[in-house]
């Protein structure tokens, strides 16, 4: 968050901050489903409704339904943090032996499109 603050990009911390907490809630409940599921299962829908028996105070959902939109600067910085984590630990279980090839190139490329729309890569090469 300093590199955009750094680049003159506005935005609320603590908004991003909040998102992130309000994706992993979802998550928790819901379970993080993989990538190849999204023909069969609408995770935003069932994370929402999940969210919706969870969290009575609807500012909570809103956050949660404007990170899930990725619209906004603070959605596409909580996405970046998030698939940073999941890019990680894909390492992690590379290191270990799994085959987890498909997931850290999804993840990288949905990372460096996000970095890019938020101007930390520079077209042609990184940040």
């Amino acid at each position: 968050m300093r590199e955009l603050k750094r680049r003159g990009k506005t935005f609320s911390e603590n908004k991003v901050l909040k998102m992130v907490l309000i994706h992993d809630i979802a998550e928790g409940v819901v379970g993080d489903l993989p990538k190849w599921t999204g023909d069969r299962v609408n995770k935003s829908k069932l994370e929402e409704e999940a969210l919706s028996m969870e969290i009575t105070q609807a500012d909570l959902l809103d956050l949660w339904r404007e990170y899930s939109e990725g619209r906004r600067m603070e959605a596409k910085i909580a996405r970046l943090a998030d698939l940073m984590a999941t890019w990680r630990m894909s390492i992690y279980y590379k290191e270990l032996g799994f085959p987890v090839d498909d997931i850290m190139r999804s993840t990288e490329r949905e990372s460096l499109k996000l970095a890019e729309e938020l101007g930390l890569v520079i077209e042609g090469g990184r940040g």
